[in-house]
């Protein structure tokens, strides 16, 4: 068991702290901002706040907490078995992870993907449907390695690992490929034509495609040198992109929630201008038999 230094136990703490204000202000978006001018009761509006959308970025954002704490319990490990905990503790949230973050992507933009490329949007979703489940592989060898203390669990953990994260590459490939095709598409034929809520959701959906591939590679870097220095600069290093991806997704939740603000106040502004037009045209209709 090594002993990491207490930077990267002091970066986890602060990722952990970071990441429970984060929790507060996704709950506010999702009471206040998301239910604002609208009408019901406090189930209506309980309805509203646990949307898919929020349940699934609260799930990714505890994962990675489950995450920061689970590396945290390693690097303070005594016993083979506590270090097992923890690892235990990483690898399910980590597939947590990965699939909420999946789910996530998926469901904010698969009307823009099915716009692109209709031909591989039927695969696309068959893929969204049944591998990520192939995520909770990973777990399974350290639950047999707690069960068996004589087996070694390396190996076959390192391969999931791989698997699991070329399929997590795979898609961020595909959906950064499938953003940048919809926005040169839009700026080539309809540069006047944007629909604001698809653009906010492909260029946040990017970011956050990028960090998750930039984690991934930094993923790879920690299998190869495991818990040796660079190893575990590496796996900081990919904790740190994981939050960088969530914060990308709550990002692009409140500039949805903005230009959503936005487009209410047009529609309210165009139905007062209408509603004005409108009491002028009977004003002058009802002035005219007087002027004869």
């Amino acid at each position: 068991m090594a002993s990491p230094s207490p930077v990267f136990a002091n970066i986890r703490v602060g990722l952990i702290a970071v990441s429970a204000v984060q929790i507060f202000w996704l709950a506010y978006h999702a009471f206040v901002v998301d239910n604002r001018n609208r009408g019901g009761d406090f189930r209506a509006r309980f309805q509203r706040a646990a949307s898919t959308f929020n349940i699934l970025l609260l799930l990714i954002i505890l994962a990675n907490i489950g995450s920061y704490a689970g590396t945290l319990i390693q690097g303070q490990a005594t016993t083979v078995r506590t270090y097992l905990l923890g690892l235990l503790v990483v690898t399910l949230s980590s597939s947590c992870v990965n699939h909420g973050y999946i789910c996530y992507t998926w469901n904010r933009g698969s009307s823009l993907v099915e716009i692109t490329s209709p031909r591989t949007f039927p695969y696309a979703r068959a893929f969204i449907k049944y591998v990520p489940f192939t995520f909770y592989t990973t777990p399974i060898p350290t639950l047999v390695q707690l069960a068996i203390p004589t087996f070694n669990s390396t190996q076959i953990s390192r391969g999931l690992h791989i698997a699991c994260a070329s399929a997590v590459l795979v898609f961020d490939v595909y959906i950064i490929v499938m953003y940048s095709r919809y926005l040169a598409l839009l700026n080539e034929f309809h540069p006047n034509q944007r629909d604001a809520h698809l653009d906010v959701i492909s260029r946040y959906g990017i970011a956050a495609s990028v960090a998750a591939i930039l984690s991934l590679a930094s993923f790879t870097i920690r299998i190869v040198y495991g818990e040796q220095l660079p190893g575990q600069i590496a796996w900081a290093a990919t904790q740190v992109l994981g939050f960088v991806m969530h914060t990308a997704l709550l990002l692009m939740k409140v500039a949805l929630a903005r230009h959503k603000a936005r487009e209410e106040t047009e529609k309210l502004r165009t139905v007062e201008s209408a509603k004005g037009k409108t009491l002028l045209t009977h004003s002058h209709g009802s002035s005219r038999p007087m002027q004869q």
